[in-house]
């Protein structure tokens, strides 16, 4: 899974990053300070694609993506930190609750990842400018249809499915929903 993607070393010995989640303050204390190395676009696209779909499904526009990331307070600091980022992702519309997936998501987008190891620091911050663009460059571009133009896309792939399969009320929510599925259930084998 993730935490077989990520090894940190440790001058004594090498630790998997799975058994260093957020589970206690005990667990978020022995972090503090130790170095690790820089999270990549590698280990977090599918958590990536995954949340672009469930932005599909409840149409939110990139447009609109500071009112989903960032909370009113956050906005007014300019600033998010990795623990705060580490919640928002748990909570709606992103629902990363696993708590690996979750922490390495906020790392990838608060922690400077200029150098291949980062010293964790749960209150690290980074500016929300930052935030949002590896955060856009992280779902990429997609796009929220106008309900005519999603009805006629639901009709051509009814039509192409229809020949093969009878689907007659096949739509992009539905589709959208069974990607998100698909994406979960590959997640949990990794």
């Amino acid at each position: 899974g993730i935490s077989s993607l990520l090894f940190l070393s440790d001058k004594k010995n090498t630790t998997s990053f799975g058994t260093l989640t957020k589970k206690s303050e005990d667990n978020s204390q022995k972090r503090l300070g130790k170095k690790y190395p820089k999270v990549t676009l590698e280990q977090v696209k599918d958590l990536g694609y995954e949340i672009g779909l469930r932005f599909k499904l409840e149409r939110i526009n990139l447009d609109k993506i500071d009112n989903v990331l960032f909370s009113e307070q956050i906005k007014s600091r300019g600033v998010v930190s990795l623990r705060e980022m580490e919640d928002i992702i748990r909570g709606h519309p992103f629902r990363i609750r696993d708590e690996d997936k979750s922490l390495l998501l906020a790392r990838y987008l608060v922690e400077d990842n200029q150098e291949d190891y980062v010293t964790y620091d749960e209150e690290v911050t980074s500016p929300i400018s930052v935030v949002r663009s590896i955060f856009k460059n992280l779902l990429g571009n997609y796009q929220i249809y106008e309900q005519e133009t999603e009805k006629a896309i639901q009709n051509d792939i009814g039509a192409i499915l229809h020949k093969s399969v009878s689907y007659t009320h096949l739509t992009l929510p539905t589709i959208y929903s069974v990607q998100i599925s698909v994406v979960a259930v590959s997640l949990k084998k990794k």
